[in-house]
């Protein structure tokens, strides 16, 4: 995440489900779960925590970055790999 250059959409992405993923291991190691506390009562849904909104819309937000990369660049890495043939 350091080294590796990326845009900055990408980064702020895997930042998230980085931080997500860490949030919940320090849950689980200091609990011994991962507790949960956002209940919506107007709808039957899942609960869920902080952490877990980092890594969901950090996954949406690395979609989102792949397709932007790819509208901008339609050849992509593959691509080029063909036109070297």
């Amino acid at each position: 995440l350091l080294l590796r250059k990326m845009p900055v959409l990408e980064r702020i992405a895997w930042t998230m489900v980085l931080g997500g993923g860490v949030g919940n291991l320090i849950d689980r190691i200091v609990s011994g779960q991962v507790v949960d506390y956002i209940n919506f009562l107007f709808m039957d849904f899942a609960i869920f925590n902080f952490a877990d909104i980092c890594v969901c819309v950090g996954m949406g937000l690395w979609v989102l970055s792949v397709i932007l990369e790819e509208r901008r660049n339609p050849e992509g890495k593959a691509g080029k790999a063909e036109g070297d043939k």
